[in-house]
C-alpha cells in the first residue's frame, strides 16, 4: 500500500518538461526532494553521486567542471570533477553516458586525483553508464564478471591474470543527481584505459585498440589505418609522445598473417600474433551471452610487447538475446549460434576450423561450474539485490521512453541462458 501511494503521489507532483542538449526528460521537484528524503533516511541504501555545474557547454569532445558530492556507506567524499559525454550510438539517446575523473582541487592537479574505488587501482577516471538499451541495468556488468570467471580460470602466468575481471570493466549501481535533481539510475564503471589492463608509460610497447563500428577492417578481412580509422580508436598507446606507427605495423602483420596462410600455416604461427587459449575464451563468451554487437565490433584488442595481441570483451549491455536497440529479443535456440561466426570475424571462423576440439574441450570445462544456470543466476540475483526497488519506480518516471521495462529483467535473461546452455550443449561435441 505504501510502495501505491508513493508512486501516485509522484504521478501528481507534477512534471516539467526540459529541453537540454537536445534531449527532453522529466524532472519532478517534489518527487526529487522525496527520493532526497529516502536516501537521507536509508529506506534507499545504495551510492550516491551528486553533480553541480554549469553543463551547457558538456559534449564528448569538451569537458566541464563540476562539484562532486559521493556517499557510499562509510565513504563520504567532496570533491571536483571534470565530465564529459561517453559513446558512439549512444550518444543519441535522451538518457547520456559520461566520463567523469575527480580531483581533489579546482585546478584539476594531476597530482592531486580523487580514487573512488580502491578495488580498481589508485585512478581517478570512471564511466556513469546510463544503460538505455537495458532496462535491467545488469547487461553489462554481469556479463564482464562472467567473463572475468572465464579469464581466471585458465590459470595462466601472463598479464591478464590478475586483471579485474580479466580486461573486462566491472561496475556498480549508483544513483546520480544533477544540479540538486535525479538524473537517474546508473552503473559507475571502470573506462576502457590503460590502467584497466595495468599498462603505464614505460619503454614497454603497451597498446589498447577498440573496435567500435562495422567495418572489413574490424572484421580483420582487410588492413587497420590508424589515419582515417576506419573503424578503430587508438584508446592508448605506451609511447604516444614519441610514436604510434607501430601500433599499425604490429596489428597488420597479424591481420596478413590471418588472410594469407592456410589452415596448416596458421596452426604453425599464429600463436606468435594472438594469445590461442584467450582468443578462444572471448569467441565462445561473445557468442554464448549473444553478444551479436560484440563479434567484430566492441571488442578490445591490447598487446603487452607489439608482438602478440589479445581480445577483451567490451560493452555487453546488447547480450543475453536483447538487440542492440533494447527493444526486441533473439531466439536462444536459433540466434548466432556456433557455426555462424564464419562471417564476422576472420579470426573467430580460423579458429572454429582449425581448433574446434580445442573450443569443445573448453567448453565442457567451463560447464563445470561457471557456465552453469546456477553460476548465472548467482550473478546476476546479486547484482539485482544492489538496486533499491523503490529506484526503480523513480528511474521510470524519470525516462519514461527505456525500451522494455516490462520484459527486460532478471527473469527473462534466466530462461534464455537456460535454453542457451542446452543448445551449445547440442551443438559443441566431438
Amino acid at each position: 500500500m505504501r510502495k501505491f501511494f508513493s508512486i501516485i503521489f509522484l504521478l501528481i507532483s507534477g512534471f516539467i518538461l526540459s529541453a537540454c542538449n537536445n534531449s527532453v526528460y522529466i524532472t519532478t521537484e517534489k518527487g526529487d526532494s522525496k527520493l532526497k528524503e529516502l536516501i537521507a533516511s536509508k529506506v534507499i541504501d545504495m551510492p550516491v553521486l551528486e553533480l553541480n555545474g554549469n553543463m551547457e557547454n558538456i559534449s564528448k569532445e569538451n569537458k566541464v567542471i563540476v562539484t562532486a558530492h559521493y556517499v557510499n556507506g562509510e565513504q563520504n567524499i567532496n570533491c571536483f570533477a571534470t565530465i564529459k559525454y561517453q559513446g558512439a550510438s549512444s550518444l543519441s539517446y535522451p538518457k547520456k553516458n559520461y566520463n567523469i575523473q575527480f580531483y581533489k582541487d579546482e585546478n584539476l592537479s594531476k597530482k592531486n586525483k580523487v580514487t573512488i574505488v580502491d578495488d580498481w587501482g589508485k585512478q581517478s577516471k570512471y564511466c556513469l553508464k546510463a544503460n538505455w538499451v537495458d532496462y535491467s541495468q545488469s547487461r553489462n556488468i554481469v556479463s564482464a564478471k562472467l567473463y572475468g570467471q572465464v579469464v581466471h580460470s585458465r590459470n595462466l602466468d601472463d598479464e591478464l591474470t590478475n586483471l579485474v575481471n580479466g580486461g573486462a570493466i566491472d561496475g556498480f549501481p549508483v544513483i546520480v543527481f544533477l544540479n540538486d535533481g535525479f538524473l537517474g539510475l546508473y552503473t559507475f564503471n571502470i573506462p576502457k584505459d590503460n590502467w584497466c589492463f595495468n599498462m603505464n608509460d614505460d619503454t614497454l610497447r603497451q597498446a589498447i585498440l577498440m573496435a567500435d563500428d562495422w567495418t572489413n577492417s574490424v572484421k580483420l578481412q582487410e588492413p587497420i589505418n590508424l589515419t582515417n580509422l576506419n573503424g578503430w580508436d587508438l584508446e592508448y598507446c605506451s609511447t604516444e609522445d614519441t610514436d604510434t606507427g607501430w601500433v599499425e605495423a604490429s596489428f597488420n602483420q597479424m591481420i596478413n598473417f590471418i588472410n594469407n596462410n592456410d589452415d596448416i600455416s596458421f596452426t604453425n604461427g599464429i600463436s606468435t600474433y594472438i594469445d590461442i587459449d584467450r582468443a578462444i575464451d572471448t569467441m565462445i563468451h561473445t557468442y554464448f551471452i549473444c553478444a551479436d554487437d560484440n563479434t567484430s565490433k566492441n571488442i578490445l584488442w591490447v598487446t603487452y610487447d607489439g608482438v602478440k595481441w589479445h581480445p577483451s570483451c567490451y560493452d555487453m549491455d546488447g547480450t543475453w538475446g536483447l538487440k542492440w536497440n533494447g527493444k526486441e529479443f533473439r531466439s536462444a535456440s536459433t540466434y548466432m549460434l556456433p557455426e555462424t561466426i564464419i562471417e564476422s570475424n576472420v579470426l573467430f571462423s580460423k579458429l572454429y576450423s582449425n581448433y574446434y576440439d580445442n573450443i569443445v574441450n573448453r567448453w565442457n570445462e567451463l560447464r563445470q561450474n561457471i557456465y552453469t544456470i546456477e553460476n548465472i543466476t548467482s550473478l546476476f540475483t546479486n547484482f539485482e539485490n544492489l538496486i533499491n526497488n523503490r529506484i526503480r519506480q523513480y528511474e521510470k518516471l524519470k525516462w519514461p521512453t527505456v525500451p522494455n521495462q516490462e520484459q527486460n529483467n532478471i527473469q527473462q535473461i534466466i530462461d534464455f541462458a537456460t535454453i542457451r546452455l542446452q543448445t551449445f550443449d547440442l551443438l559443441l561435441t566431438i
